[in-house]
């Protein structure tokens, strides 16, 4: 089944619901806090619920928070939609391991599968270089917000390094997600 939930690496010593005002009647798991070092928290919340990889809410932590927040919620632990916000600036977006949803992208983008009669493997092909080129193209301009995340959250961050960020990969995408935190230069411990 994999881990469904949303990772949320903030600068708060605040806890999850406190921080999401979560109201009594949300049935949600959370997980104990995870400190780090510099006032830096990672809070855990499952089920992870759309809302909370909604760019209005993003916005709205890196406001309570008074810092840069990013929230990365994993689906199944196969791939995770990461979302970054510093107080004031708008809300940017990746995804985490996507090759191990390659089948799935293709299908939203073009409502076929590899094994459907009628497409040629040439043709799955060249679909499958369209997705991979969009998710390039993204993993570009979210390596140059995850700089400025960077910046702002104190953080020296080389071109570099935010390029491997961007582009962690695990087996399990809590893991790359953990790993990203990492390159970013938020002392988490590792798991």
């Amino acid at each position: 089944m994999g881990f469904n939930g949303s990772l949320i690496l903030a600068r708060t010593r605040a806890s999850a619901t406190e921080l999401l005002a979560v109201p009594e009647s949300v049935e949600m798991w959370v997980g104990d806090p995870v400190d780090c070092p510099d006032g830096w928290r990672v809070l855990t919340v499952r089920p992870y619920g759309e809302e909370l990889v909604d760019d209005p809410l993003v916005a709205r932590l890196a406001w309570l928070t008074g810092a840069p927040v990013l929230v990365a919620r994993v689906y199944r632990s196969d791939y995770a939609v990461v979302r970054g916000c510093a107080p004031g600036a708008e809300v940017w977006s990746l995804e985490l391991n996507v090759r191990f949803v390659v089948e799935q992208a293709v299908w939203e983008a073009f409502g076929c599968t590899e094994e459907d009669e009628g497409i040629t493997a040439e043709e799955w092909e060249e679909c499958v270089s369209e997705v991979t080129e969009r998710w390039e193209r993204e993993r570009a301009e979210a390596a140059q917000a995850l700089r400025g995340w960077a910046d702002a959250a104190g953080l020296p961050v080389t071109e570099d390094q935010a390029a491997r960020a961007v582009e962690a990969e695990e087996v399990y995408a809590e893991d790359a997600v953990w790993e990203m935190f990492q390159r970013v230069g938020v002392a988490v411990p590792a798991e």
